[in-house]
């Protein structure tokens, strides 16, 4: 059972990016100023540039000494505090950001704005989506949606569109997904025409629903106009994105040989942006269509030029699923003692990183060798145990295969 990553999902969480410079002007404007307020706004700002950097100690303390800078600020208190629950969130902090939240919501029934509200509702949200609590993400997305239009702030209203449909993308609701994806592309596209990148992405969103629901020319449309924005964006991660995705379109088309051309498209971008992970994603998604093709030997190249990649940076579902593959590729070749040894590497490499799919596919596949040297007591024992174990994770691809197998 082969296995490579389809989609790519984006969610939009509200952000800042301030660039180091920025970070060297505030310094010394705050060296200039004895205003309180004055002060209190910048050690804010700096705190939002180191927390984007990921330099969580250096983002707390300026948010102590913007407290401190003044300390009557009721709003900024409240920011402060909102600030300090998404570094717990980011620090997986789960019981810390939930108090932290819930101070929040106390000063928030004495005192707020719209704007605050928003804030907070949006990092509820984003602390359930952290979570997997994907019923309660969906609630505070929606009132995230309320506060944005009582705030006037569309750009937060069609993020928050999309990050709905992101959740109900993994609620397995693509229809719902699909619904609120494009109503978040129909108001970028209107208040935010020349954000040739946001808007890319969110026709790769709604190209990758259309492929789920086997919309597949509406797909590669999407896909297509997507790319035409990416590049006037020239961000090349975005374009490498696309052309991955609309590969993948044409992989469940069975149509490999326009798959392997975009898939070496996607290749040439992301390259570029040195996201190895991505790149050995991609090649392990040529060999599978090599195997497809009956090319095994090219098949075999870009297979192991994934497996050394996935090695490399240690991704272990990678391992698991480039060996899976070899697995496949070496089994439809008749060369069992191969296959089986590939199976075999690709369930311990599955098991050792809680790479449950993985478990299943490559139990499964193992069966397939029993079966195949009619070992059939054996493959019985592995497809019940695939059986069960797909049961437990609502697998039901593998669910049907192994059914299919042992009756």
């Amino acid at each position: 059972m082969k296995k490579g990553i389809v989609f790519l999902l984006l969610l939009f969480i509200a952000n800042l990016i301030i660039g180091d410079a920025v970070e060297d002007s505030l310094l010394k404007l705050l060296r200039a100023t004895s205003d309180r307020v004055k002060k209190e706004k910048f050690f804010f700002e700096l705190a939002n540039h180191s927390l984007k950097n990921g330099e969580f100690s250096k983002s707390k303390k300026y948010l102590r000494l913007s407290f401190e800078a003044n300390p009557n600020d009721y709003e900024n208190n409240i920011a402060v505090l909102i600030k300090l629950a998404h570094i717990a969130i980011l620090q997986h902090e789960k019981n810390k950001a939930f108090k932290l939240l819930n101070k929040v919501k106390k000063l928030l029934r004495k005192k707020s704005t719209n704007s605050l509200w928003l804030d907070f509702y949006n990092l509820w949200a984003y602390y359930y989506f952290s979570n997997s609590d994907l019923e309660s993400a969906v609630y505070y997305f929606k009132k995230c949606i309320r506060y944005s239009k009582l705030s006037n702030d569309s750009a937060n209203y069609a993020s928050n569109l999309n990050n709905l449909s992101v959740c109900y993308y993994y609620l397995g609701k693509v229809d719902s997904a699909l619904f609120y994806s494009k109503k978040a592309l129909d108001l970028k596209l209107k208040i935010d025409s020349l954000n040739y990148k946001g808007i890319a992405k969110a026709y790769l969103n709604i190209a990758s629903y259309y492929d789920i629901l086997a919309a597949y020319d509406e797909a590669v449309n999407y896909y297509m106009t997507g790319i035409t924005y990416a590049e006037k964006s020239k961000d090349k991660y975005t374009i490498g994105a696309l052309y991955n995705n609309m590969a993948s379109t044409f992989k469940h088309m069975q149509n490999y040989e326009k798959a392997i051309y975009y898939y070496k498209q996607a290749l040439t971008y992301i390259y570029d942006v040195h996201n190895d992970r991505m790149v050995a994603t991609i090649l392990n998604n040529i060999g599978t269509c090599y195997i497809k093709l009956g090319e095994n030997k090219k098949a075999e190249k870009y297979l192991e030029k994934a497996l050394s990649l996935f090695e490399k940076i240690g991704y272990g579902t990678g391992i698991s699923a480039a060996y899976e593959n070899l697995g496949e590729l070496f089994f439809n070749a008749g060369k069992l003692v191969l296959a089986r040894r590939f199976f075999t590497k690709a369930f311990m490499y599955s098991q050792e990183y809680n790479d449950y799919e993985g478990v299943i596919s490559s139990i499964f596949s193992l069966a397939k060798v029993d079966f195949e040297e009619k070992k059939y007591k054996d493959a019985i024992v592995k497809l019940n145990e695939a059986l069960e174990k797909s049961k437990q994770n609502k697998n039901k691809i593998c669910r049907h295969n192994s059914k299919k197998l042992l009756f």
